[in-house]
C-alpha cells in the first residue's frame, strides 16, 4: 500500500492536457546539455517549466556535504512533468538543485505569466493546483519510502513507478523497464549504494524475477503486482489499446 499519498515516489506524473497546452502557448524553449545545472541550491529559479524532452534529476544540495556514496537524495523528472514548482508556490529559494541527466529541452514560463493566467481562468487554476500538489505528494511519498522500506522494496517501487508512468504493457508476464538508469543513478534515487543495487538485482535474477537481455532490463509482472497497489486507473492519460508504448527517454 501507499505510505502517505497518492503520488508515485521519486517520479513526477505527466501534467494534465490543459497545463500542457498552456506551456506550449506561453513557454520559451531552452536547451540544456547533460550535466548542466538548471538551478542550484539557494539559487532562486524564476520560471515554472515543462520538460518536453530528456531527463532531469532533482536533489537536495546539502546531501552533497556528506562523505558517502549516498551523496544525493534525488527524484527524476521525465517528459511532460513540471520543474520549479517549489519556487513558484513559495516565492522563496531552497536547498533543491536540478541537474540535467540527459540532453533536455524545457518550456520556461515566468512566474507572473503563470499567476496571471491562473487568476483569469478558474478551471485552469484548479487543474494547475492539482498538478502542483501531485508533484509535492510524489516527493513526500519518496522520502517516506526511504525511511520505511528496505532497499529491495524501494528498488521495486521505483521499477513499478517507471512502468506505470511510461504506460508499459507486459509481454508474456514481463515488463521492459522504459528508462535506462545506471546502478549509481538508481542508488541515488532509492538512497542506497551501487553495490547494494547490484546485489539486489542478482538476487532477483536468481529468483526468476529479473533478467537483462540485449542491454534491456525486464522485471516480472507478478512480482510488481504483489508489491504495490498502483493500477492502470492511476495513470493520468487514458491508455489506448493497440497504440505503441510510450518511450520516456
Amino acid at each position: 500500500m501507499r505510505l502517505r499519498y497518492y503520488g508515485i515516489p521519486w517520479i513526477r506524473p505527466k501534467v494534465d492536457e490543459p497545463v500542457k497546452k498552456f506551456f506550449m502557448k506561453f513557454g520559451k524553449l531552452k536547451n540544456y546539455k547533460k550535466g548542466e545545472n538548471i538551478f542550484v541550491g539557494k539559487e532562486f529559479y524564476p520560471y515554472l517549466s515543462l520538460l518536453i524532452n530528456g531527463m532531469v534529476q532533482k536533489y537536495c544540495a546539502h546531501f552533497q556535504l556528506q562523505n558517502t556514496s549516498k551523496d544525493k537524495a534525488i527524484s527524476i523528472i521525465l517528459p511532460y512533468s513540471m520543474i520549479g514548482d517549489t519556487f513558484f508556490l513559495s516565492n522563496r529559494d531552497c536547498f533543491v538543485s536540478t541537474t540535467v541527466m540527459r540532453d533536455s529541452v524545457l518550456l520556461e514560463v515566468p512566474h507572473d505569466v503563470v499567476w496571471d493566467y491562473m487568476f483569469s481562468n478558474n478551471s485552469f487554476n484548479k487543474t494547475m493546483i492539482h498538478n502542483l500538489m501531485y508533484d509535492m505528494e510524489s516527493d513526500l511519498e519518496g522520502f517516506a519510502n526511504i525511511v520505511a522500506r528496505t532497499p529491495r522494496d524501494r528498488l521495486l517501487c521505483l521499477f513499478k513507478g517507471l512502468v506505470v508512468r511510461c504506460e508499459v504493457d507486459n509481454i508474456d508476464g514481463w515488463y521492459k523497464l522504459p528508462v535506462k538508469l545506471t546502478h549509481y543513478e538508481i542508488a541515488q534515487i532509492v538512497y542506497t549504494t551501487p553495490l547494494t543495487i547490484n546485489r539486489i538485482l542478482l538476487d532477483l535474477k536468481n529468483e526468476g524475477y529479473y533478467k537483462n537481455e540485449n542491454r534491456c532490463r525486464y522485471i516480472s509482472k507478478d512480482l510488481l503486482d504483489r508489491l504495490y497497489d498502483w493500477k492502470d486507473t492511476d495513470r493520468n492519460d487514458e491508455k489506448i489499446i493497440g497504440k505503441p508504448v510510450l518511450k520516456c527517454v
